[in-house]
């Protein structure tokens, strides 16, 4: 049987598609548990907690909570240690109505821009 030009790209396509795909999953690592990976974060967390309370308010508890955990969770020691984590954290919480109107806006026109619309 004689495969058309056409189908014979479609073929190869396939199995480069294949083989990329199995080399990539080798390459996936375990998600992350969500807990911290070292007592040294744990410190960290609980520093920055109270830190970041007294800055922002009580009100932004749950989302600093759920948001210091979920950085923990992909933390590695590459990362840096405790205080890097500390010093990325406290950069990067989005605690007053300003930061998160522009951020909210930036992630709503990053989306829709990827979305087509």
């Amino acid at each position: 049987m004689k495969m058309s030009r056409v189908g014979a790209t479609g073929v190869v396509l396939a199995l480069s598609v294949s083989l990329t795909g199995s080399q990539m999953s080798a390459q996936v690592k375990k998600p992350p548990s969500g807990k911290p990976a070292t007592p040294a974060l744990k410190r960290s967390m609980t520093a920055l907690e109270k830190e970041l309370l007294e800055k922002y308010g009580e009100g932004q508890k749950e989302r600093l909570d759920r948001g210091m955990k979920q950085v923990a969770g992909f933390w590695r020691a590459e990362d840096g240690d405790a205080k890097a984590f500390e010093e990325f954290v406290g950069a990067n919480f989005a605690g007053d109505p300003a930061t998160l109107d522009a951020l909210f806006k930036r992630m709503e026109f990053a989306m829709e821009s990827l979305d087509g619309h």
